[in-house]
């Protein structure tokens, strides 16, 4: 299992690639949380505020989800960081790889 975070700057962003993912299994599931950013950009530190998406796919569709991700992704660089889970309950574990590797 594979946790993929981005963020967005508003909801439509945030359904149009929570929708997109989960319609093509690439993801299992996907919470969207409100976030406030700090970072640099443009050679000074800019603040907004972002949704936050955490993704939950099975470590065989990471590839495919980075890629697909990137694609539809509305930011000139978006944040895509992949984070190994390592360890879920085993009933969660078979339910992910049931939905995104069918």
């Amino acid at each position: 299992m594979r946790i993929v975070l981005t963020t967005v700057e508003d909801m439509e962003s945030a359904r149009k690639i929570s929708t997109t993912l989960l319609q093509e299994r690439l993801a299992a599931c996907i919470s969207i949380l409100p976030i406030r950013s700090m970072y640099w950009w443009e050679d000074r530190i800019e603040e907004s505020d972002e949704l936050l998406l955490i993704v939950k796919t099975a470590e065989e569709r990471v590839d495919e989800l980075i890629d697909r991700l990137a694609s539809i992704h509305p930011y000139e660089v978006p944040e895509i960081a992949v984070v190994p889970v390592e360890r879920a309950g085993e009933s969660y574990l078979r339910w992910l790889r049931d939905v995104t590797l069918r």
